[in-house]
């Protein structure tokens, strides 16, 4: 029992220490994929100021955030599953399409009142989120999945030990009852020959079996008796 339970505690401190480093692995890439979803956010303000302003510092600064959000989509590729890189490259595909659509936007003639030029820009930025928020989502379920299976192997481990602890009972069990016939009873068989030998009752044997130390005992009593 004991050194299943010894068993039992370190291969714990072995799933804690391996779940706190899974954890922080995943927070690091939450924190990044959150990054490139903010990034997205401020690229949809500024790709339509640059459109709408016509003014070549936006458009710049539009150019400028454009490659930080392609770094940081390249980051992504660096993420610990295959399915997480694949949703990553997903979103970057249709992050893509928006240098094209701005390219677009400014070539088209103002829309007036309903200004439409820029509806596809939009929708392709927020499509890109959606697939980081799938990410993060994924992201989140992986950690709850880690728990899960630290549960479960918590629970295997409660059970062997009880199933030790059973296993253990009925093996002190056995070996008490053993000791109680091949031990407790040529001593007390002993004893009694003792005491009728004291009142001489030559005349008794003790039954003897086996040839251990007890079994020599009682030749050596049934001996002295004859």
């Amino acid at each position: 029992v004991a050194a299943v339970a010894g068993a039992g505690l370190v291969t714990f401190r072995f799933s804690i220490s391996a779940l706190e480093e899974f954890r922080e692995e995943t927070v690091e890439e939450s924190k990044r994929i959150e990054e490139v979803r903010d990034l997205l956010v401020e690229a949809d303000d500024l790709g339509e100021a640059s459109v709408e302003e016509e003014d070549p510092a936006t458009g710049e600064r539009f150019v400028t955030l454009s490659a930080l959000i392609d770094r940081r989509f390249g980051d992504l590729q660096t993420l610990a599953t295959q399915q997480e890189r694949q949703l990553a490259a997903e979103a970057e595909a249709i992050w893509e399409k928006c240098a094209a659509d701005i390219a677009v936007a400014k070539t088209l003639p103002s829309g007036g009142a309903t200004d439409d030029r820029l509806d596809p820009f939009h929708d392709h930025i927020d499509e890109a989120a959606s697939i980081l928020a799938d990410l993060q989502t994924f992201n989140g379920n992986q950690v709850a999945d880690e728990i899960s299976s630290l549960r479960r192997r918590e629970q295997y481990q409660l059970l062997a030990g009880l199933t030790a602890l059973v296993i253990g009972s009925t093996a002190a069990l056995f070996l008490a009852r053993r000791m109680g016939r091949s031990i407790t009873r040529p001593l007390l068989s002993s004893k009694e020959a003792a005491t009728r030998f004291g009142s001489d009752d030559l005349s008794h044997r003790i039954p003897v079996s086996g040839d251990d130390e007890l079994a020599q005992l009682g030749n050596a009593f049934n001996a002295m008796a004859s």
